[in-house]
């Protein structure tokens, strides 16, 4: 046991894109994508800005994404998600329901324009 409390990162499996996608990004997507009302208590604001880290770290795993290296398209589009979740944080700090909705608008199309470039795509 003391040999993998000693292991590095290299050496743990990583999660594929889709590992990611589907464990993290989607259902804390969703969550934001589904406010569509200012949250009401300090405690929705609070699960709203636990989604929205889980998608700032989705982001950083999906950069670290080690099947792309050279890919500088995958690179642009993850920063400009992990961009709109880092906006999504800031709203939900603020407690500024329209600039959350704007970064929700956001992450929304940044999804949309990274599937249409890159899922099913080899």
């Amino acid at each position: 046991m003391l040999a993998a409390a000693g292991a590095s990162s290299q050496d743990r499996p990583q999660r594929s894109a889709l590992e990611i996608m589907e464990q993290m990004t989607v259902p804390a997507s969703d969550a934001i994508f589904n406010i569509t009302d200012p949250p009401a208590t300090n405690a929705a604001w609070a699960a709203a800005g636990a989604h929205a880290t889980t998608l700032r770290e989705s982001a950083v795993l999906l950069k670290a994404d080690r099947s792309r290296p050279d890919d500088a398209g995958w690179q642009k589009e993850v920063q400009v998600y992990l961009d709109a979740a880092e906006g999504a944080i800031k709203a939900i700090e603020r407690k500024n329901f329209e600039a959350l909705t704007a970064a929700s608008d956001q992450l929304g199309e940044t999804c949309v324009t990274c599937h249409e470039k890159f899922l099913n795509k080899k």
